[in-house]
């Protein structure tokens, strides 16, 4: 049991809380021509630490969806789609690479 003095946190504290992470991550930048990208779009250049750190703050919202009572169904789908996620960009990496340098007509203009 918290403090009798710590602040009592709402379940409505936490939803605004995991919504403003989430458009952070997803929707915060606006491009010229109306289009949005999110932080998570930019802190993914950065090699493993990017990745890391986007995971994180997927599964704080993972963690903040188990707390309010998600049924599990659905946070299994969550994590499944975050561990997706972490790979997939990864092996979408490695797919890149192998394209970019085993294909002759790439080599030609990829120095």
């Amino acid at each position: 049991m918290p403090p009798a003095d710590a602040p009592q946190r709402r379940p409505v504290d936490a939803r605004m809380r995991v919504h403003r992470l989430a458009r952070l991550m997803d929707s915060s930048i606006r491009l010229p021509g109306g289009f949005r990208i999110g932080v998570d779009g930019l802190i993914g250049l950065v090699p493993v630490v990017g990745d890391l750190a986007a995971a994180g703050a997927s599964f704080y919202i993972v963690a903040q969806a188990a707390r309010a009572g998600v049924p599990a169904s659905a946070l299994a789908r969550m994590v499944l789609n975050v561990a997706l996620g972490i790979k997939g960009s990864e092996y979408l990496k490695l797919i890149n690479d192998q394209i970019k340098y085993s294909d002759p007509l790439i080599l030609e203009v990829v120095p």
